[in-house]
């Protein structure tokens, strides 16, 4: 079971969405759908070196209750960041709780 002591952060989870402009064009975006308590388990980083400049990547891990439908298309709004899911961990999911793998959009 979620230890729900441990869930004490807000995050945003964000949904892919496209509609159509007026000029008939798809227009990709993300809705919020409502926020979410997590535990914020851990942040970091790395800097990497590709296509002849070092980058950095920040990454953070979440653990929230089980949800259907989340995937990695999907981004979470954490305070002020957007972290794109890059991997979802459903280990946990017997326990009703998944783990999100995310980077931080830039």
């Amino acid at each position: 079971m979620v230890d729900a002591g441990k869930l004490s952060r807000r995050i945003t989870l964000q949904k892919p969405t496209v509609t159509r402009g007026n000029d008939g064009s798809e227009v990709h975006s993300f809705v919020s759908i409502p926020s979410v308590w997590a535990e914020h388990i851990s942040s970091g980083g790395r800097e990497f070196y590709a296509a002849q400049k070092i980058n950095a990547e920040v990454t953070d891990v979440f653990r929230i209750r089980y949800r259907t439908g989340i995937d990695t298309n999907w981004r979470v709004e954490f305070g002020n960041r957007v972290l794109q899911i890059t991997f979802l961990d459903y280990s946990g999911q017997k326990n009703g709780e998944m783990i999100l793998h995310c980077k931080e959009v830039v």
